[in-house]
Order: C-alpha cells, then sequence, then structure tokens
C-alpha cells in the first residue's frame, strides 16, 4: 500500500504524490521552509477544548479535535488558519467563547516554533501545543518550558519549546478564545525545528 499526500500550495490547484515524493520534495535545497502544510479549520466547527482558568489544565473529557496526521519535516513550516467565535460579555476559557483543536503526529524527533497572528489588536487569544503527559494530564510544552508563552495577550505571540517532540505521540495545537467579541480570524505557524 503506498501512502499518499495532499500538497495544498496557496495558489495552484491540489496534487495526491506519494510518500516518497513527499519526502524528496521536503529534502529539496529549493524548499527554504515553504513545502508545509496548510489546514484550514473545517467547517461546521466541531472542534472544542476547555481550559480550567488560572491553571492553564486541559479539561478531561472535552478534547474534541480535527484530525491532521503526521505534520511535515524539519526546516519546513506548516500553517493553520481558522476563526474563533466569542460570546457577547464573556471573558475566559470557560464562558462559553469558542476554542479549536488540532490533532498532529510529528514524523521524527524535533523541537517547534510557533508564531500566532489574529485581526484585532482587542482580542485575546491564546495558542498551544499540548501533549498527554503520561498521567491523565496534558501539558502545554511552550507554558511549562519555552522562553515565552503563548498562553498571553501579546499580538502577535511567538515562542518556543526546547522540549523535543518525539513520532508515535500525540500532540494538540489549541486555539483558545479568552477575550474578544464576535468572530476572530487567526493563522499560526508551526516550524519545525532540528532536536
Amino acid at each position: 500500500m503506498v501512502r499518499r499526500t495532499l500538497l495544498l500550495p496557496l495558489a495552484a490547484s491540489c496534487t495526491w504524490i506519494d510518500e516518497e515524493a513527499y519526502a524528496d520534495r521536503l529534502a529539496a535545497e529549493d524548499c527554504a521552509g515553504d513545502c508545509g502544510l496548510v489546514v484550514e479549520e473545517a467547517l461546521p466547527d466541531t472542534t472544542h477544548a476547555e481550559m480550567q482558568s488560572g491553571t492553564s489544565t486541559l479539561l478531561h473529557g472535552t478534547l474534541q479535535s480535527q484530525p491532521v496526521g503526521r505534520v511535515s519535516a524539519v526546516g519546513t513550516t506548516d500553517r493553520f488558519s481558522g476563526g474563533i467565535t466569542f460570546v457577547t460579555g464573556s471573558t475566559g476559557w470557560e464562558g462559553g467563547n469558542d476554542s479549536d483543536a488540532f490533532q498532529l503526529e510529528v514524523p521524527a524527533t524535533c523541537r517547534v516554533s510557533m508564531t500566532a497572528d489574529w485581526g484585532s489588536a482587542a482580542a485575546d487569544l491564546d495558542f498551544g501545543l499540548w501533549t498527554n503527559d503520561g498521567s491523565n494530564g496534558w501539558t502545554d510544552l511552550f507554558s511549562q518550558y519555552g522562553p515565552g508563552s503563548c498562553l498571553a495577550s501579546d499580538k502577535p505571540s511567538a515562542c518556543e519549546s526546547s522540549v523535543e517532540l518525539e513520532p508515535d505521540k500525540e500532540y494538540q495545537l489549541l486555539v483558545l478564545g479568552y477575550l474578544g467579541e464576535g468572530e476572530e480570524p487567526y493563522e499560526v505557524a508551526l516550524e519545525w525545528l532540528a532536536p
């Protein structure tokens, strides 16, 4: 069985190639980090995650993710986009504001740098890359280990994890609405770095 990968270039039609050709393309010198995945939030939005305010703890039983599968190789950047809908007058992760979740796997041991941006400077969106810590809990790789946390109101947010991500492990990219009004578009770039 040949595994096939869907490439989604920004200004071209979709092309299916087999896994070997995909690996060759990522290794090509002319790739320059632009050969990564482009993932859009699937609509209707059925993803969800709830956080416990003040503790950055992902609440059990609340996670519903959009499966992405294996992400790109070291030296590339994958891009995610979507929109968060805010409940009028609601502040916080537990106030009914929207959240998005993308389930990822890495092809090899690596580190990651994340940059996130959104439309309005008045809105507060939080971003994290989470992994199950093995004790029925989830750990945000950025807020726990990186030099900066993406659980902040800074726009754009940028953070890097010193923790190595491992293959055959589940990771969750979470986009959490904390404060805002109406619909807030966002973009997240995950740059995969050598360990």
